[in-house]
């Protein structure tokens, strides 16, 4: 892959697009550490399947997170519930959409890429009142340092079809270019809002950052890689 192309050529409303269930497709895998895995076959009948075949394609036990996300459904479930509310509370209405600093970057706008360029450059200490301290982060799926100088917040949704470009065309930019120089902390936000398999997606997720958290982004970056065309 190459990740110095240009990602976009113009700015594109976050207006979610339902991808069905029994999506067939190619996705790339990345690891934690940065490396970048080899394309491999996702395949499902139904959208549970295609959230374990995405987790076998990661070396993950997706039994394992199956019982887990049983087990902590409702937990979950609010958790969930709670990174919707707050981000609508924030003025998000769509996805994808990013927080940094005190501004929100919607749908595939090329600015930031521009904006993230600035802000890594110069870091700064986030004000109280700056939007991405209001922001929930602790407990949260997230990508990079821990203690990276600049954290992103990335609002999303597991059936929008914009999601899913922006994670095949935008994501990788900014996780060769910020995060695997330890520049970027990227955490992961729920508004899931399309459909019960949006949430049922959030759910597998958390699970899965409970039982391997090293091995969550792979796993999101293959589901978020899905031909969303469909």
């Amino acid at each position: 892959m190459d990740t110095n192309a240009s990602p976009i050529e113009r700015y594109l409303t976050p207006i979610a697009v339902i991808v069905g269930a029994g999506l067939i497709a190619l996705a790339v895998a990345y690891g934690q550490g940065g490396s970048v895995g080899t394309k491999t076959p996702i395949e499902g009948e139904t959208y549970a399947e295609v959230l374990s075949a995405a987790a076998e394609a990661n070396d993950i036990d997706a039994e394992v997170v199956a019982a887990k996300a049983e087990e902590k459904r409702a937990a979950y479930e609010a958790l969930i519930a709670a990174s919707r509310d707050q981000g609508a509370s924030l003025g998000i209405n769509g996805t994808p959409t990013v927080i940094l600093g005190n501004e929100t970057v919607a749908g595939l706008d090329p600015a930031l890429l521009d904006k993230l360029a600035a802000a890594t450059a110069n870091p700064v200490t986030p004000s109280a009142t700056d939007l991405i301290a209001k922001v929930t982060t602790a407990g949260e799926p997230y990508v990079g340092d821990p203690n990276a100088p600049v954290t992103m917040a990335y609002y999303y949704d597991y059936q929008c079809g914009f999601c899913h470009q922006f994670m095949r065309e935008v994501m990788p930019v900014i996780f060769e270019q910020y995060v695997t120089t330890g520049k970027l902390k990227i955490v992961i936000k729920d508004f899931q809002f399309l459909s019960p398999d949006s949430v049922e997606g959030a759910v597998y997720g958390r699970a899965l950052w409970e039982v391997d958290p090293t091995r969550h982004f792979g796993w999101f970056m293959a589901l978020g890689q899905l031909d969303a065309s469909h």
